[in-house]
């Protein structure tokens, strides 16, 4: 019995070497560190835009003391940015920022859920047809869609890991992406994993539904990846005439709007163009959030970062809405139709070119 007392107590009671003690420590503002090129470089906002940004946060992410150290606005919304221009590891940015690890991660999610609260939804706006007409002399166009894929990590086995695996062998989010002619973000889906193809997360959306069904009128600008309609406006496979060779040609130079949108939204904020390391419910949380900040920056100017384009990311009104019970080729036969019309417009119009 005296054994096993000096066993237990020297073994199982014995302080645990691992477990450190709440520590205090001063830490970073790189408010006051950096000056206005490395704080684009670090954060990729500028410093008055900075300001704006924690401006807009503070009510969703003050606390009401600072009880234990507690991080400033300003600190967890540099730690965030940091966090999604990096794409880097926690323990990485805890080091460098002086917290702790489990902070770091409280504070990317607290921010991102106070991006989410305190910038409004995307919507497309009532004047997105003036903007595409001016802008690339093309009419009654809403909007110009892609999709992109997000890479995150391998989910746990309970969560289905191989729906996640996409066509180039690795786990990730397809994110749908709705632009206007600003390349300003105004539809995003970002729930689906990447093994759906991007016709079916289209079909599968609320946008979709309106257009079938006549709620909203106009047309999506879309690559050969969705099929067409009369709301979804392809480029033709084989272009013969001169007016579909025209058409292939405006359609090329609108809709590449997307693509540069997307890659500088990936620029900007890294972790959309690496590894969001992050469970895989939050992802979708923060690749919204990412974008948000993408229209924001486009509001405030900040200048872009340049990117170069990976291969991944590289008429009127007058058809009447087909209804939710239309079969697929007479949607295919109807958007085929709306392509002509549109083809015949723009070689009348040079300026589409």
């Amino acid at each position: 019995m005296a054994n096993f007392m000096y066993i237990y107590n020297n073994y199982y009671n014995r302080p645990n070497p691992y477990r450190r003690r709440p520590k205090l420590r001063d830490t970073l503002n790189p408010m006051d560190v950096y000056d206005d090129v490395e704080l684009k470089r670090l954060f990729r906002f500028e410093r008055q835009n900075l300001y704006t940004l924690i401006g807009v946060l503070h009510p969703f992410l003050v606390h009401r003391t600072r009880r234990n150290g507690a991080l400033t606005t300003l600190q967890q919304v540099m730690t965030a940015l940091r966090f999604y221009a990096t794409g880097s590891m926690q323990l990485n940015l805890s080091s460098w920022m002086q917290i702790d690890q489990s902070t770091v991660s409280r504070a990317v999610w607290r921010v991102t859920k106070a991006i989410l609260d305190a910038y409004p939804n995307f919507n497309i706006p009532a004047d997105v047809k003036t903007g595409f007409r001016n802008n690339f002399n093309v009419p009654n166009c809403i909007g110009l869609i892609d999709c992109t894929h997000i890479r995150v990590l391998r989910p746990p086995a309970a969560d289905y890991p191989v729906a996640f695996l996409n066509r180039k062998k690795y786990h990730s989010l397809n994110v749908q992406v709705v632009v206007d002619s600003w390349g300003m973000v105004t539809n995003l889906i970002a729930m689906w994993p990447g093994s759906v193809h991007d016709s079916r997360i289209f079909k599968n959306t609320p946008l979709y539904a309106e257009l079938l069904a006549g709620t909203r009128t106009g047309y999506l600008i879309a690559d050969s990846g969705y099929g067409i309609a009369p709301f979804c406006i392809t480029p033709y496979d084989t272009p013969t005439t001169t007016s579909e060779k025209n058409f292939n040609v405006v359609h090329k130079h609108t809709r590449s709007l997307v693509e540069r949108s997307i890659g500088q939204a990936k620029r900007r904020f890294h972790c959309l163009g690496s590894t969001v390391r992050l469970a895989t419910d939050r992802v979708p949380n923060v690749v919204a959030a990412c974008f948000r900040l993408h229209n924001e920056a486009k509001k405030l100017d900040d200048p872009p970062f340049a990117f170069n384009p990976s291969p991944e990311d590289t008429a009127g009104n007058s058809t009447p809405p087909l209804g939710p019970a239309a079969s697929d080729l007479a949607i295919r036969n109807a958007g085929k139709q709306k392509r002509n019309e549109l083809a015949t417009y723009m070689l009348q119009n040079p300026l589409a070119r």
